[in-house]
């Protein structure tokens, strides 16, 4: 079984899995299943408001108004088929990101309206509020609104423009994102972003949180890794790790010859299988900013490659197989 999404409220946990929904009432010491009236147990999405609890799965939304005794479906003004990705609550609003875009609803769930203006992609993955804007992580950037929903913003740019959103958090005036290569920290609202992946590899962030002093992110090859927030705010910038402009890595899918333009000295190459092991490592004594690499012995599929320049600097890429 699989736990796919949590919530707490108080001394109250709810957790979604693959199996179903199960509540816990003393700090998860003891969970019980509570799926009467779902009709699908792949649980994507919880959010706890009040003595409201909603789930948000593959067929749409579901309400409980007892702390999971009984389900109810939740989808008056949603469309046919849609997936419910995030749940996220701000002031009297919930808020859904679904395949379908964003929808709000200032009843409960009593109904949902689409609030969709100015987003350009409304394959949405995440949303998270901070302060009185909410952000919205979709298959193609990053946006945010100060206005509930009514209109929405790209603040998107550099590496993160048009980029694959997984995860967003918030602390203060920063917000904390990650994509398929990097965790990105802006301290200006979007205007920039620093990559702040130092420590993690190749791997792909899906989950990031923030508790006390310290940040902490889960990812699909596996583990939770831990970094002190001092080391990655705007009050510390004279420490942030740098990161290399984005290498041009193509083609993009391959037959197995890869090749690599870089605005810095290539020092070292290492490629990263979906599992999160390092299949080729590559040391490059020559100055070189273009080189090229040989994976045509390798199965097709998804990989992700590491560049590292002369000066310690780092950029990702991932990049498919197809031969």
């Amino acid at each position: 079984m699989s736990v796919w999404c949590m919530a707490i409220n108080g001394s109250n946990m709810a957790a979604g899995t693959d199996s179903g929904i199960y509540f816990s009432n003393n700090n998860g010491n003891n969970w019980a299943p509570s799926n009467n009236g779902l009709s699908t147990l792949f649980i994507n999405a919880i959010n706890i408001t009040g003595s409201n609890v909603f789930a948000g799965t593959d067929k749409g939304v579901f309400l409980s108004t007892n702390n999971g005794t009984s389900w109810n479906s939740s989808n008056s003004g949603l469309p046919v088929n849609t997936s419910v990705s995030s749940i996220e609550s701000l002031g009297n609003n919930i808020y859904l990101g679904t395949n379908k875009g964003v929808y709000v609803s200032n009843n409960n769930g009593g109904s949902w309206v689409a609030s969709n203006n100015g987003l350009t992609n409304t394959d949405i993955q995440t949303l998270k509020k901070g302060g009185s804007n909410i952000y919205a992580g979709t298959y193609k950037g990053i946006f945010v609104s100060s206005d509930n929903g009514t209109t929405w913003s790209n603040i998107g740019s550099g590496s993160v423009l048009n980029s694959t959103i997984n995860a967003i958090n918030t602390n203060g005036n920063d917000v904390f994102i990650s994509n398929d290569n990097d965790v990105f920290i802006s301290s200006n609202n979007g205007a920039s972003w620093t990559a702040v992946s130092n420590g993690l590899g190749s791997n792909t962030i899906y989950a990031f949180a923030i508790l006390g002093t310290n940040a902490y992110c889960g990812g699909i090859f596996g583990g939770v890794y831990k970094r002190p927030l001092s080391e990655m705010t705007s009050s510390s910038t004279s420490i942030r790790e740098k990161a290399m402009s984005r290498n041009n890595v193509y083609p993009n899918p391959s037959n197995g010859i890869i090749n690599i333009n870089s605005n810095q000295e290539i020092a070292n190459i290492i490629v990263y299988d979906i599992a999160g092991t390092a299949i080729h490592n590559q040391s490059l004594t020559s100055k070189l900013y273009q080189t090229e690499i040989d994976l045509s012995s390798l199965n097709n599929g998804i990989y992700f490659i590491t560049v590292q320049s002369s000066s310690g600097e780092m950029s990702k890429s991932k990049i498919a197989l197809a031969k």
